[in-house]
């Protein structure tokens, strides 16, 4: 750090902490990860995409988890991602639909957060294979096996397209 390199943009946030600077996170929890979405707060969500372990998910509502699948189908790429985040973060295999069908996004940073969501919600941490720097071919085949395996976790679930 003495370079400047891994110092945060805003070094107002900068805290000594055990001898070793941090950056000072305040948690966003899920109603105000929502009303930030509402508002013209770009540079809070760019800084809650920058920081994974800002964004808290805990007790969410069945309202708030529709808005956020509906927010993984639309919006712009900075929301998509952070609803990718939250929905993996709830750990629920119900979620596992949207997460698939985020593996279809145009943006590969949502494409690669669905990715490791789908990781951690099926306990498969090596996934299937799907590197950061994906090709379209190497995308489809690992949303074949994605699919493949929600079937063999849910095989009465309603069919996946």
């Amino acid at each position: 750090m003495v370079g400047g390199r891994g110092l945060s943009a805003d070094l107002a946030r900068m805290k000594m902490r055990r001898g070793r600077l941090v950056t000072e996170e305040l948690p966003t929890e899920i109603d105000g990860f929502l009303g930030m979405l509402d508002g013209d707060t770009n540079e809070d969500l760019e800084a809650l995409v920058n920081d994974p372990s800002a964004l808290q998910v805990n007790h969410v509502e069945p309202a708030q988890s529709r808005r956020l699948m509906q927010l993984v189908k639309s919006g712009e790429p900075t929301v998509r991602i952070l609803a990718v985040r939250a929905l993996s973060k709830m750990r629920d295999l119900e979620f596992a639909p949207t997460l698939l069908y985020a593996l279809t996004d145009p943006d590969k940073r949502v494409v690669r957060e669905a990715r490791d969501g789908l990781r951690f919600v099926s306990r498969r941490f090596k996934g299937f294979g799907l590197p950061d720097n994906f090709t379209d071919s190497q995308r489809y085949n690992a949303i074949d096996k994605w699919k493949s395996w929600y079937r063999r976790v849910r095989p009465g679930a309603t069919p996946l397209p």
